[in-house]
């Protein structure tokens, strides 16, 4: 017998046919030495069948762990999906009202306006009121400006160019009211820079979500052709 290794395995594996099953189980019987090594042979494939499974168990179980993570990372990417999706189907069909905020257009509006320089209102009979104030407007200390201009009576004509600068000091600082109420003065008055102070009104009016008051002003600038007609339409188009 060339290879008893060989031999044993074709026994334990059931290769063997009756006649060699009954040779092989008569030496076993006979011969010690090959009774233990088949034994050996027996208990070292056991061992090896033992480890297979837990090695296949092993490689089973990281498959699940896998698995389950895999499906986790599904079931998290389909989440944020069908939240995109969510958020497109509401910008889509979100009313105007709830696109924005009036006081965030307002405020995006008056950092683009073109606003009184102190140079502009030079050369009026104001003069002198205009030179103390001039430092502290230009260095946009507008609450210095206020406490400046609220010793004075600024609703004649002279001093006209100074209640539009109050009027814009006070919306500045966050009080909107008394600046609606300067630019309000202003135009009861009908002084020169009607259409400006119209618009700057509206966007005072915009900031404490006065969108009503604001459309009114927006309507008399488009109607009379005054400057920021164009903006005026915008506006409309998105608040009224």
């Amino acid at each position: 017998m060339e290879n008893i290794d060989n031999y044993i395995a074709d026994y334990w594996n059931d290769n063997l046919n009756d006649a060699e099953r009954k040779i092989f189980e008569d030496k076993c019987a006979t011969d010690e030495a090959f009774a233990k090594k088949a034994a050996l042979h027996l208990e070292l494939k056991k061992t090896a069948i033992d480890k297979d499974k837990i090695t296949r168990k092993v490689i089973y179980e990281k498959n699940q762990a896998r698995r389950k993570k895999e499906r986790r990372g599904i079931i998290l990417l389909g989440i944020i999906l069908l939240g995109i999706v969510a958020w497109f189907l509401y910008q889509t069909f979100k009313t105007p009202e709830t696109i924005v905020e009036p006081a965030i257009y307002a405020q995006q509006y008056w950092e683009n306006t073109d606003k009184p320089t102190i140079d502009a209102i030079r050369g009026t009979a104001s003069d002198s009121l205009t030179l103390v104030i001039k430092n502290d407007y230009e260095n946009q200390n507008f609450g210095a400006v206020i406490q400046t201009l609220e010793k004075f009576e600024l609703n004649t004509t002279d001093k006209a160019t100074l209640l539009l600068t109050r009027g814009i000091s006070y919306f500045e600082i966050g009080n909107f009211e008394e600046s609606i109420n300067d630019f309000q003065t202003y135009l009861d008055h009908n002084f020169e820079a009607i259409d400006e102070a119209l618009w700057l009104q509206s966007l005072a009016f915009m900031r404490i979500d006065k969108t009503n008051q604001a459309i009114n002003n927006w309507e008399i600038i488009v109607q009379e052709d005054y400057q920021y007609q164009e903006e005026a339409n915008a506006l409309i188009d998105v608040f009224k």
